[in-house]
């Protein structure tokens, strides 16, 4: 069978045999079987050539066992091969994935595609949704997911000229992911959180917040951090006109469909 993958991909029969010994090791065989039994598909040579590489073979090695790992956690009888248009594109992206919080989202992906149970989670999108997203934004995402939250309330502070419509937001999206200790660049908030809202996993549509509960935006602005960066901003535009402070109180929330991204690509502590 491995004989016939690699002369799809055209390679030298003795650069072959290297790759084969190096890569596929006995001890990962039950991993690289559930990908490889399709073989016929295999005819793109850029992830071979990336096996060449110490480097990138030692991520992909990495990997794959932590893939074989999730393997045994799915039932023999439940085990299927994954679709092509899965596994390949994640397979790609597993020859340079150090970073450990995304790559396990990708094999998250990739275990619930190897289980006939949860296949049905999986969609090819999720693959390119995962690329777009930085350590932090998966660590976002996966409180979303650990605390079962569709919504979160957020504040805007605005500075505003007296008797005008003018105002400054020296302070937007405020909210208790500001306070996330696993959170590694706290600076970078804001960022994270429009990107997720430009890929439409946050929706933040105008005039709509939890009318029902409004000690949550109490507890917000009254919070030691808001009172602080409230007063730094009055500071930075005390010799401006904009004084008049107001606050604005929104939410993000999610839609079902972004639920069902978080279920695939996160699993629940047991």
């Amino acid at each position: 069978m491995w004989e016939g993958w690699f002369n799809l991909v055209k390679l030298d029969s003795e650069l072959a045999k290297k790759i084969y010994d190096d890569v596929f090791s006995p001890a990962l065989k039950k991993a690289w079987k559930a990908l490889w039994d399709i073989i016929w598909l295999v005819t793109n040579i850029t992830i071979p050539i990336a096996m060449m590489n110490n480097y990138s073979n030692f991520i992909l090695q990495k990997n794959i066992e932590k893939y074989e790992k999730k393997l045994e956690e799915i039932k023999e009888e439940d085990r299927i091969n994954v679709l092509p248009e899965i596994w390949v594109p994640i397979l790609d992206k597993l020859t340079y994935y150090n970073n450990e919080k995304l790559s396990d989202l990708f094999l998250e992906l990739l275990k619930k595609a190897s289980n006939k149970n949860e296949v049905s989670q999986v969609h090819p999108k999720f693959i390119k949704i995962i690329e777009n997203l930085s350590e932090d934004e998966a660590i976002i995402l996966e409180y979303f997911y650990k605390n079962n939250l569709y919504r979160i309330p957020y504040i805007d502070i605005q500075l505003q000229k007296p008797w005008s419509t003018l105002y400054l937001t020296p302070i937007s999206y405020y909210s208790e992911l500001n306070n996330l200790w696993d959170i590694k660049i706290k600076e970078n908030i804001n960022n994270y959180v429009e990107n997720l809202i430009s890929l439409w996993i946050f929706q933040n549509p105008d005039g709509t917040y939890i009318w029902w509960d409004e000690t949550i935006y109490t507890n917000l602005e009254q919070s030691e951090r808001i009172v602080l960066l409230k007063n730094n901003a009055k500071e930075t535009y005390k010799n401006t006109e904009y004084l008049n402070e107001h606050f604005k109180r929104w939410q993000f929330r999610m839609t079902s469909f972004w639920m069902d991204f978080l279920r695939a690509i996160f699993t629940k502590s047991t």
